[in-house]
């Protein structure tokens, strides 16, 4: 797996790790194909990097994947 810039993904690409928007939902499943229309709505809930599957990197430590807006809420509520 390695982690890309929103603007590296393409269509295609496969998820590695959920990805959760600012309501804490997962928006997209580990294991999604990528389209463009996907990859316009994670732009759209302010993800920024995603990890997509790669057969040539196996080095990444695995993180989840959140909304700013949810990163926002939760140090509120700490």
């Amino acid at each position: 797996m390695r982690k890309v810039h929103i603007f590296e993904a393409k269509s295609g690409d496969v998820l590695a790790v959920d990805i959760y928007g600012p309501n804490g939902a997962v928006l997209l499943a580990k294991g999604v194909k990528l389209t463009d229309s996907y990859i316009r709505g994670l732009l759209e809930n302010g993800i920024r990097h995603i990890y997509i599957h790669d057969i040539f990197t196996f080095d990444i430590e695995e993180k989840p994947m959140i909304s700013p807006v949810v990163r926002q809420q939760q140090q509120i509520h700490s």
